[in-house]
């Protein structure tokens, strides 16, 4: 016999389910046709197939996990059940017992109220559908629809009134044209490394002291891991959560820098796909090597061009010498003459923000900085969302994602009268950055686009 029934969820939502009374097995549970994809979504979502373990955990607060998390977990197993899909008892849970854990969950309904995760959820003007993924699997008629409807609703009526307030704050903004691109000489490239961090406070530092900073001896000089033979693993700041790159700045300033043709940066190889990070590898391998005659007649160019300043001799008796264990930290101590002109009076200002909040003070503020640092002759550097440097008004949430550093160094107004800023990637000029309009390795954002994405500001001045 077939059976068509129809479940609702809300006013706006309800689902119709075709079944047969012919019962099948599915991860040991008797189930009706037409369960099992929820069934097999259930246990991809919630891992229901811990049981006890997870569900119970959940439902009683047992396990760390959000008060999302817990609310949707309780009602798709509710629907669950109610569709026949499952039992309580698969999870060790009675009904009167799942009414009580119900009831628990009304304070975790009231904390989403002042959750961060329902402002994540309903940044811009999103449909008040996707709006609702928490109480997706309430039936109108429970009590606590009406609490997570209003709560919800109410969450999203204050968002779209501090966006309505963001808006007219950006089209307010004062955005005179600014190019400070033509003093920095050609964007540069920081290869394989995962340098940006270093590459960008070279940047800042070089625009301040007006000559070109090594970005090399920036990384290698606030990193702990030189005398690995792993050290791009170990130094690559984008293969990590990025520790904030206004440290590099803090230490540059306090230590002073070495000048690029002294310590060179780039990819400075004779073929052209040699990188900067296989020189370096190169290098550390040779430590130890007993002779001296070999290390000149294979790795003669690469050490070299490591070290333009120093004699190769000097080099190669260092790299031969078995018993120094900072045999590197000293050749990179040597070939630079570290300088502090210019940075005398310097200080380093770091302003954080909440990444896809609604806190319209940390995005105007923000703003501000930017542009009173552009108007006042300075540049700044930033962090955000590596994915943001391709796809024009990335606004979405990534939070797992890889993290970049970048300088601003201009601003202007775009074809609709919305100020947008100059990006300096470190990506070498050839970089295309796809959907933003880009030239020579700069690319253009919306205020809005850098206001949502700036992780961290941080600038001289």
């Amino acid at each position: 016999m077939i059976h068509k029934v129809t479940f609702t969820l809300s006013e706006k939502h309800s689902v119709t389910i075709i079944f047969s009374t012919i019962y099948i097995l599915l991860f040991s549970y008797p189930v009706f046709a037409g369960c099992k994809e929820d069934l097999r979504d259930a246990r991809d979502n919630y891992l229901f197939e811990y049981k006890d373990l997870t569900v119970k955990g959940v439902l009683e607060g047992n396990l760390n996990q959000t008060p999302r998390y817990r609310i949707e977990t309780a009602y798709s197993l509710k629907s669950l059940v109610d569709r026949g899909c499952t039992k309580f008892s698969d999870y060790n849970v009675t009904k009167e017992g799942f009414q009580d854990l119900l009831k628990g969950l009304r304070p975790l309904l009231i904390e989403i109220q002042n959750s961060k995760e329902i402002e994540q959820v309903v940044y811009g003007d999103k449909s008040l559908g996707e709006d609702m993924k928490a109480i997706k699997y309430l039936s109108k008629d429970d009590e606590e629809f009406d609490i997570a409807y209003k709560i919800i609703k109410q969450s999203i009526t204050k968002n779209r009134k501090k966006e309505d307030e963001f808006s007219k704050y950006l089209t307010e903004l004062k955005c005179d044209d600014v190019d400070h691109s033509s003093d920095m000489g050609p964007v540069r490239h920081q290869d394989g490394t995962g340098w940006c961090d270093a590459f960008v406070t070279a940047d800042l530092v070089s625009h301040k002291v007006g000559e070109e900073v090594s970005a090399m001896d920036i990384s290698l000089g606030y990193q702990k891991h030189l005398e690995t033979s792993n050290i791009i693993e170990k130094t690559g700041r984008n293969r990590e959560r990025m520790a904030g790159s206004h440290i590099a700045l803090f230490k540059t300033v306090k230590s002073g820098y070495c000048l690029e043709k002294s310590l060179p940066s780039e990819v400075f190889s004779q073929n052209g796909d040699v990188t900067i990070a296989s020189k370096l590898e190169e290098l550390i391998d040779l430590k130890g090597l007993s002779k001296s005659s070999d290390i000149v007649t294979c790795n003669g160019d690469t050490i070299q061009s490591l070290f333009p300043g120093i004699p190769l001799a000097e080099i190669v008796k260092s790299i031969g010498d078995k018993s120094s264990d900072t045999y590197f930290t000293k050749l990179r101590d040597k070939a630079c003459k570290r300088k502090n002109n210019g940075l005398e009076n310097a200080r380093v200002n770091a302003i954080g923000s909440n990444v896809r909040s609604h806190n319209i003070k940390d995005k105007k503020n923000i703003l501000k900085k930017v542009v009173e640092q552009l108007s006042s002759g300075g540049i700044a550097g930033f962090e955000h969302p590596y994915k943001m440097m391709f796809s024009s008004n990335y606004l979405e949430d990534d939070k797992k994602g890889a993290w970049h550093a970048s300088s601003i160094v201009g601003m202007s107004r775009d074809d609709k009268g919305q100020c947008q800023f100059k990006i300096r990637g470190t990506l070498g000029e050839q970089a295309k950055f796809f959907e933003h309009k880009s030239k020579d390795g700069h690319f253009w954002i919306s205020a809005r686009e850098l206001a949502a994405n700036a992780r961290l500001l941080f600038f001289l001045n």
